[in-house]
């Protein structure tokens, strides 16, 4: 198994950093958010774009799961 490096960013107005937090929290921890775009990086520091909205990446991505829960399933 390898170790990545997944960064997700959004922009978001806040009146503190803690208030940005939050939020940003919110809107991932969302089950009708689209904000599924992540950065992924290897540990040869190859980039990668990946989009979990993408029904092509969605795919090969629940293929290659090992987790006891599925998150992409619907409740």
């Amino acid at each position: 198994m390898e170790e990545y490096r997944v960064i997700w960013q959004i922009d978001v107005d806040a009146h503190s950093p803690e208030e940005a937090a939050l939020k940003a929290l919110m809107i991932q921890r969302d089950r009708d958010s689209t904000a599924v775009v992540f950065e992924v990086r290897d540990q040869y520091m190859i980039l990668k774009t990946v989009d979990l909205d993408d029904p092509i990446q969605i795919e090969k991505a629940k293929s290659q799961l090992y987790l006891v829960e599925d998150p992409f399933e619907e409740e």
